[in-house]
């Protein structure tokens, strides 16, 4: 009988688990399971986003089945196993001694040792098993070991040495034979026949139905997460993820009718960066020739044209398309547009092959505004809702903006390879590229490190834990869709003060942070890559930092307060990454305090001086700074600043040699096993855990290694973009300049403000020093309209082209007009207007004199003046003042070209000094060869020699003697291309185009127009004011009270946590967390670097790239028809690789590695 029970068992048993697992592990039932029983369609909101918040949803169904499963499965394969093998309870009042009296635990250890080992190998095939597929190596590293694991089994079992081999004796003594029985082999064999069959026929089939797409996400690999670790070859054949039903959209047709729009933002960029852009446009449209991808350029030009005259930085770059893009500026079509003027080319292509458009938007800061974030408005807006519906847009294409500065350089490859990513994942939003500075000296070296290491560390932690924060607008790609999401509150205007901190000061970190909050991903992609210029002078960078910090505080601050919003819609958005990003906010909020501590550590050992002492002597130092900063002018605080950084950088390097003295004396010093004190200090494993995370990080990026040698200069500059920069930019919050690429001349007439507040200051106090501000000039109050315009007594516009006709000579020379006996040139479309004719009625007889009696005689003469200007000829009514500011700013420039006259009578002419005429002559300055001496005139000889003394003169003469140049072929050509668009026909665009310009007029309408765009600027200043005192006071306290606590605590010896205080020891095990946890997260992006690169190459060598999306249509990686929605709109949550790899050089360098 007992035998019989026995036999029973081993036959029905068996067959019941076969049966089960075949039941359990059917792919429809699998399947079944991880599909939610309903899906809601979420209002408002369009068909394509319905589809991916309904993947959301499947992908949430399949890891709630697989947690579900997981959980039964632990708990019932513990029952059942003490069910079949009668482990009964013998002892009610101790029902758990089944678990510790078992004969497995008790006699056979060896099983656990089994066990684990079954553990460990199951784990490692599925890890193998799920980088093979992801890799794209289904055929030769996933199905043909499937293969040949089932046939080694049976080996293994059927051959007895084998199994002796592998098994010890107490092992085999549990079984009751390893050898087939003679009787039974013909049985074995037949079994072992159909068994192989049926594995290479059910991988196989599998396999060649499964996602052929390059790196498949989680959910396109398998249908559960998790594994069988006792029959894992079986699991891993049915489990392998099959391709549900065809989509109506067909990939491959969308990625060849995608829509590339290539928009940059330019302003006042040297000639050699406009140079670098415009070859790399000219690189994207060779790629283009032979595909039927749609591609556009448009160059957003701010402040290009003034009236109908375009500016000096406009004729630079209209002067290098010849040389970069083979188009001519006489070529183009020129359209006057609501915003300014639109110059339109079709770029060349051989054999009429695709021709890309290339179009210039030269705004006009008059009628539009400007600043980069309402240029980003403008071609977002153009493209969204003129370009794609004009070019009517289907489900089979979809829209992409490639966004750039006006200095990027960047190749065909990396936009493949940001595009890549884009078409792969429907979820993402934007994706950024790895940005490499350009330039060489001390400031070009600190950046380059700085770069480094954020992209590094930074954008990979980002990318790995949750989603990257920012996609800078220098060299990005940005989904229509996305931006259709989140454009009509990216195009507010600024209320209030924190406002114009994320908006204006930071637009591109806003506009992701509203990516982020409206449920999209940015990605980092480590391979694209891109180089800019970087700033290379001292108060530059010191102004274009002031504006990236603040306006990055603002962001991490608003993420943080908008964490459960962007964690509700966002599910890339998790509780440890909102926890990740406001421990860095508090980072840099008490930076000043941990620097002035780590110095005055350093100057201890090195210098001997009292750590007390040197805090003091820091923080008085820094309080001082902050004083000059909010109460000088920016000239004088980056002077100090300068100072500052000179004195830290040479403190640093005894710094330096302190802590290396620290450390060597820490490792010599006598370790008492019986102390608390433990053998090497926490502060030195942090700094060898610092170093060797940078060393091996380097290594990781081979190409890259020289920054370490960068990170020298890093070091002694690190006080400066700690302590001194974070001071400077929180006190200049209420600076609203750009920072970057200004005017220089912009700063003309404005006094030093330190000195005006302390002449301002004596005035209050001393009435002898007040000056009548309301004598002359207050007689009557005159009502501004709503737009100043310049208009003659008959209401006409100067700045119309349309009732002035251009007339330019063959030869160059400007034609004249005569104006109440006077020569007034009309400088390309532009005439000059007496300033009796340009004053408003009221103002006439007001003020007309005090223009004439200072030598402001027309308009050409009176464009430029500053305020300071108006108040020195004795304009004192500040109303009026505004107003007639208002009007100059409505003048265009009259700048003379940088020449030498034959003759310097005529030259007198053109600048509108004629009447000097006999002066000069008298002077014996006739001839070209005269006029050298002009170079050698101070304002003191021009006056006394010249009979000159009208400031107005003065002035005019000046500023032509400095263009008395030979000119360089550069301004030759500049002025060859302003005689070129004078003769090439201008079209209203309301001819032209009513539809585009319709647009145009209505997008200037609802958020472009200049007039309201100052409507707040008094209350926003005094906002930012008080939101400027509020930081000050809070970045103060916080650093002060930091000092203190760290100060006080290291004194205290009996507080000493492995002789540190505690809270330095919180200190550093919380950022040396971080610093772990970036280094692992960048371990991970170039694993993931490592595993595109293998899946992108080719099978057969000389073979072109495998490629989601590719210039060329050969290239695209091929494609089942199944899976073309789950493809676009399956959101993964596990962890996805994102690295692209597309350099055939870097491809050969892998492959030498690996031969």
């Amino acid at each position: 009988m007992q035998s019989y029970h026995r036999n029973w068992r081993q036959i029905v048993f068996p067959v019941l688990s076969l049966l089960s697992l075949s039941l359990a592990w059917l792919p429809p039932l699998q399947k079944r399971q991880v599909t939610p029983r309903s899906v809601p369609q979420r209002a408002n909101y369009r068909a394509k986003k319905n589809l991916i918040y309904k993947n959301l949803d499947i992908e949430t169904a399949r890891w709630k089945a697989g947690a579900i499963a997981a959980f039964c499965k632990a708990v019932f394969t513990v029952c059942i196993a003490f069910a079949i093998n009668n482990q009964l309870v013998s002892d009610e009042n101790q029902p758990w001694t089944v678990l510790t009296k078992s004969i497995a635990w008790r006699e056979h250890p060896v099983e656990l040792e089994n066990f684990l080992t079954n553990l460990c190998a199951s784990f490692i095939g599925i890890l193998v098993a799920y980088v093979t597929c992801k890799i794209s190596l289904d055929v030769g590293a996933f199905g043909f070991p499937l293969f040949l694991s089932g046939l080694l089994c049976i080996l293994i079992l059927a051959i007895g040495d084998i199994c002796g081999f592998f098994q010890t004796e107490q092992a085999l003594s549990l079984v009751s034979s390893c050898k087939s029985k003679s009787d039974n082999i013909t049985y074995t064999f037949i079994a072992t026949i159909c068994l192989i069959l049926a594995e290479i026929l059910a991988s196989w089939y599998i396999i060649l139905q499964a996602d052929t797409n390059l790196l498949p996400k989680d959910s396109a690999i398998f249908l559960m997460p998790g594994y069988n670790g006792v029959m894992l070859e079986e699991w891993i054949v049915l489990n392998r993820h099959r391709e549900p039903e065809s989509s109506p959209i067909d990939f491959k047709e969308r990625v060849k009718n995608s829509k590339i729009y290539i928009c940059t933002t330019m302003y006042r960029e040297a000639d050699y960066e406009m140079k670098q852009l415009l070859e790399s446009i000219n690189r994207v449209n060779v790629a283009q020739f032979e595909s039927i991808r749609h591609f556009e350029s448009h160059v957003f030009f701010d402040g290009g044209v003034k009236g109908s005259k375009p500016t000096e930085f406009a004729l630079q770059l209209l002067s290098l398309l010849p040389s970069t893009l083979d188009i001519s500026p006489k070529n183009c079509r020129q359209l006057k547009t609501p915003y300014g003027i639109c110059l339109k080319w079709k770029l060349p292509a051989p054999g009429g092959k695709n021709r890309m458009k290339f179009c210039i938007h030269l705004k006009d800061n008059l009628k539009v505004k400007n600043k980069k974030r309402w240029s980003q408005v403008m071609y977002m807006s153009y493209a969204l809702d003129y370009l794609l519906k004009e070019q009517h847009v289907s489900e089979n294409s979809e829209g992409f903006i490639l966004t750039t500065d006006a200095d990027v350089f960047f190749t065909p490859d990396s936009v493949e390879a940001l595009l890549d990513l884009m078409t792969r994942d429907e979820s993402v939003g934007a994706v950024c590229a790895r940005t490499h500075p350009l330039g060489s000296g001390p400031l070009i070296w600190y950046q380059k490190f700085e770069y480094a290491i954020g992209h590094w560390f930074q954008k990979s932690a980002e990318d790995i834990l949750g989603s990257v924060l920012c996609s800078p607008g220098c060299f990005s790609v940005y989904r229509c869709d996305a931006i259709m999401d989140v454009l009509p509150t990216y195009s507010t205007t600024v209320n209030e003060a924190f406002d114009f901190l994320i908006k204006d000061m930071g637009e591109d970190r806003w506009f992701c942070t509203l990516m982020l909050q409206n449920g999209w991903r940015i990605d980092y992609c480590a391979v694209a890559t891109n180089s800019t210029h970087c700033p290379d002078g001292f108060d530059e960078f010191f102004k274009q930092r002031r504006r990236w910090i603040v306006s990055t505080i603002a962001n991490l601050i608003l993420v943080v307060k908008e964490s459960r919003l962007m964690m509700k819609f966002n599910r890339h958005i998790s509780v440890f990454f909102i926890i990740y990003q406001f421990v860095l906010l508090l980072a840099t909020v008490i930076g000043p305090a941990t620097v002035i501590l780590v110095v005055s550590g350093g100057l201890q050992y090195g210098w001997s001086i009292s750590p007390t002492y040197s805090i003091i002597i820091q923080y008085v130092c820094s309080a001082l700074f902050i004083i000059i900063c909010l109460s000088t002018s920016g000239d004088f605080q980056l002077k100090v600043a300068k100072i500052f950084t000179f004195i830290y950088a040479i403190i640093m390097t005894v710094v330096t040699i302190g802590t290396i003295v620290q450390v060597v004396d820490d490792l010599n010093k006598d370790y008492d096993p019986d102390s608390n004190i433990p053998p090497v200090s926490i502060s030195d494993i942090y700094l060898f855990a610092l170093i060797a995370i940078f060393v091996l990080s380097s290594l990781c990026h081979l190409q890259e290694i020289t920054n370490l040698l960068n990170g020298v200069w890093y070091l002694l500059c690190l006080p400066t973009g700690y302590l001194v920069l974070i001071m400077y930019s929180i006190c200049n919050l209420t600076d609203k300049s750009w920072g970057t690429r200004e005017d220089s001349s912009a700063s003309a007439g404005k006094e030093t403000a330190f000195l005006k507040s302390c002449f301002n200051m004596l005035k209050s106090i001393f009435p002898c020093c007040r000056s009548g501000e309301n004598k002359s000039g207050s007689g009557s109050i005159i009502q501004p309209p709503h737009t100043p315009t310049l208009l003659k007594p008959g209401g006409e516009d100067i700045l119309s082209t349309s009732e002035i006709e251009v007339s330019i000579t063959m030869d160059g020379d400007t034609k004249h007009d005569a104006v109440d006996g006077q020569l007034l040139p009309v400088e390309y479309g532009v005439k000059v207007i007496p300033v009796q004719e340009w004053l408003p009625d009221s103002f006439k007889d007001l003020y007309s004199k005090y223009f004439m009696r200072n030598g402001y005689d027309d308009t050409r003469l009176i464009s430029g003046m500053h305020e300071k200007e108006l108040v020195d000829i004795g304009i004192k009514s500040k109303g009026h003042r505004q107003y007639l500011m208002d009007m100059i700013k409505l003048l265009p420039d009259f700048e003379p070209d940088t020449e030498v006259p034959e003759s310097a009578l005529i030259w007198l002419q053109n600048i509108g000094l004629s009447m000097y005429q006999e002066n000069f002559k008298r002077n014996c300055i006739i001839f070209r060869r005269d006029m050298a001496v002009l170079k050698t005139m101070s304002t003191f000889d021009i006056k006394r020699e010249l009979k000159i003394i009208k400031k107005g003169h003065i002035k005019r003469l000046q500023l032509a003697i400095k263009k008395l140049l030979d000119p360089t072929e550069a301004e030759r050509t500049k002025m060859q291309i302003k005689r070129d668009l004078s003769m090439t026909r201008m079209v209203n665009l309301e001819e032209e185009n009513p539809v585009e310009d319709d647009f145009w007029k209505e997008l200037v309408h609802e958020c472009l127009d200049p007039s309201s765009a100052f409507s707040r600027e008094d209350e926003l200043k005094g906002k930012l004011g008080e939101l400027r005192n509020n930081w000050t006071l809070v970045i103060a306290v916080s650093n002060t009270i930091w000092l203190v606590l760290l100060a006080t605590m290291a004194t205290q010896a009996n507080l000493a946590v492995y002789s540190s205080n505690p809270l330095g020891f919180v200190f550093l095990a919380v950022f040396g967390f971080i610093f772990v946890l970036q280094f692992l997260c960048m371990l991970f992006h170039r694993m993931g670097t490592l595993m595109h690169l293998i899946a992108r190459s080719p099978y057969k060598f000389g073979a072109g790239f495998k490629t989601s999306w590719s210039f060329s249509d050969k290239r695209l990686r091929r494609r089942n028809n199944q899976d073309r929605s789950d493809f676009e709109t399956d959101i993964t949550t596990g962890k996805r690789i994102r690295d692209f790899e597309n350099s055939q050089r870097q491809l050969e360098c892998v492959l030498d590695f690996f031969c």
